[in-house]
């Protein structure tokens, strides 16, 4: 079976951390953090593939964040999740996503980014329970 890939969720409003956690588990390993120094921490653990930013984060947070990952760890990507009210404007300028979209467009837009396929024979979450053994697999050109 293939490793799962890291994922953290970095964002202030609990309530939606646990929510994206519970949708994201079912296909990768998914943290959770809600300062920056547990960001740190987790970003210190070999592998984080992907740090989501949610869109609870003021900008200026949001900024903090973008520059401990791409200091900490170069090579993780960063999902910014907007509510398409506002633009994020963060530098350098990671992926965004809007949030609204719902738990299946947020599995697949976290799997493009990762070049993993996803098994479409799923139903995503929210409509029933995914199999705890279901996994990505990384594509072979993504």
């Amino acid at each position: 079976m293939p490793e799962r890939l890291q994922i953290v969720c970095f964002g202030r409003d609990q309530a939606l951390q646990h929510s994206r956690k519970m949708v994201l588990l079912t296909r990768f390993r998914t943290d959770v953090a809600g300062d920056l120094k547990t960001l740190s921490a987790k970003l210190a653990s070999p592998g984080c593939d992907l740090v989501i930013l949610c869109h609870s984060l003021s900008v200026e947070f949001a900024q903090q964040a973008c520059d401990l990952v791409r200091a900490t760890s170069p090579a993780t990507k960063i999902l910014v999740l907007i509510t398409g009210r506002t633009k994020v404007t963060l530098s350098p300028c990671p992926a965004e996503f809007l949030a609204t979209e719902g738990p299946g467009a947020l599995l697949g837009r976290v799997s493009q980014m990762l070049g993993v396929a996803m098994d479409v024979s799923v139903d995503p979450p929210g409509d029933e329970a995914a199999p705890a053994e279901s996994t990505p697999r990384r594509m072979a050109n993504p």
